[in-house]
């Protein structure tokens, strides 16, 4: 994604899209870095937190590659849920661990 992630502290336009990915009309792929970048913009927009740490970010990505390739989820599930529950859901299956700030800002870190 171009220019600034603003549910990133500290971003500088590094991660690509959040989006996930379509493999097939009825299955939702996440890369490892949509995986965190998906749980960022959920944390904040769910007012859990006012940002995510980058550095966190990146870490959490690197180590998340070493361990899956990704996540899959079917479609219907997906559009069924709210917001709360896909982020709940990208907690659990990615077993990504939420650590808060002083500042209101979040970190990452894999379990």
């Amino acid at each position: 994604m171009a220019g600034m992630l603003p549910f990133v502290h500290g971003s500088r336009g590094r991660f690509e899209s959040w989006s996930p990915t379509f493999k097939t009309p009825e299955t939702i792929t996440f890369r490892p870095s949509q995986i965190i970048l998906a749980i960022a913009f959920h944390l904040v927009d769910e007012g859990i937190c006012a940002s995510v740490r980058e550095s966190s970010c990146v870490i959490a990505s690197r180590k998340l590659s070493r361990r899956i390739k990704g996540l899959r989820i079917a479609r219907l599930k997906w559009e069924g849920m709210t917001n709360s529950e896909r982020l709940e859901w990208l907690l659990l299956r990615s077993q990504i661990e939420i650590m808060a700030a002083p500042d209101g800002s979040v970190t990452l870190s894999p379990r």
